[in-house]
């Protein structure tokens, strides 16, 4: 610290040292401020929502029971019923481009009706 004129000057180094200083000071207590907001309890982790063994999966077009984890399309109508289809190689063909199915269909009901 050097004085010019009856006014103290800091060296860079002191200055940068104080402004690290506080911004840790002030960064610990926004931290503790933040840590001590209370988190509200997850309403989806009750013990009532348990299933049973015994359930079985269906399907969400036709409803139809299907194994879970042993199917991957309905056995009934061929929608897709596993989780992980999507991300099976060669069989998720048929997920992929099952739109393309559903149009064709759509349309010729519609070219039939008129």
């Amino acid at each position: 610290m050097t004085r010019e004129n009856g006014v103290v000057q800091m060296s860079e180094e002191i200055t940068l040292s104080i402004i690290l200083v506080l911004s840790l000071v002030i960064l610990y207590f926004v931290v503790k401020k933040i840590k001590a907001i209370a988190v509200p309890p997850d309403p989806w982790e009750k013990e009532d929502l348990k299933t049973d063994e015994n359930d079985l999966g269906v399907c969400v077009n036709c409803l139809t029971p299907i194994k879970e984890g042993k199917q991957h399309y309905c056995p009934k109508c061929g929608n897709v019923t596993g989780e992980y289809t999507r991300y099976i190689p060669y069989v998720n063909i048929k997920f992929n481009y099952s739109i393309f199915e559903t149009i064709a269909k759509k349309m010729k009901v519609f070219f039939n009706k008129i």
